[in-house]
């Protein structure tokens, strides 16, 4: 084995090892991003609940690969009267146990579904 095999290695394999680690927290941080959307467009409709927002993320997250895409995932929805948010937040699966890579946290907005009486001017 050569020298520059013995140095070159090692920084390749780091080298795969980040990207894949990259593609992890960035594949869970849309996760997250398509979780907190789902809850909204859930929670928007004019007789819907936070309660359904939080069970629409909560499903979406399940079927996107549960607690081994975004791990230790957290919903919020709050709904005032004219707009309701979601947030979700957790983190990537690591490569290496213990090594946190930080906190994802995204959020989703919308307008609450309402009715709305015409009137001719």
């Amino acid at each position: 084995m050569t020298l520059e095999t013995v140095v070159v290695f090692p920084a390749v394999i780091l080298l795969i090892f980040g990207l894949i680690q990259g593609a992890f927290y960035l594949h869970a941080s849309n996760v997250a991003r398509s979780a907190a959307s789902a809850a909204v467009r859930a929670a928007s409709a004019q007789s819907a609940t936070e309660a359904d927002g939080h069970s629409a993320a909560q499903r979406f997250l399940e079927q996107t690969g549960g607690n081994s895409t975004l791990v230790g995932a957290a919903v919020s929805v709050a709904r005032g009267g004219e707009t309701v948010t979601a947030t979700v937040t957790g983190h990537s699966p690591s490569l290496v146990p213990g090594i946190d890579f930080g906190l994802i946290s995204r959020s989703a907005t919308a307008p609450v579904e309402r009715w709305v009486e015409w009137t001719a001017p």
